[in-house]
């Protein structure tokens, strides 16, 4: 990642029971509410959580988007 708010975390717990190390990338975003907007313009359903908005591929990982600080 480029910037200090930006990350990937790997989840070693999940790959326990489904035998796939899954990750989420974090990505920091100006607007959140303005992010998943675009994602549903996009086809995607995004979920919304606290401060932040994701998205998860079929195979379990995650991509979030988090307000830009």
């Amino acid at each position: 990642p480029g910037a200090g708010d930006e990350r990937i975390e790997f989840l070693p717990g999940s790959a326990a029971t489904s035998g796939q190390l899954h990750f989420r990338i974090l990505f920091s975003v100006p607007d959140v509410r303005a992010t998943a907007k675009r994602l549903r313009s996009l086809g995607f359903k995004p979920k919304k959580r606290s401060g932040e908005v994701e998205i998860t591929d079929p195979d379990g990982d995650q991509l979030v988007f988090i307000h830009a600080e």
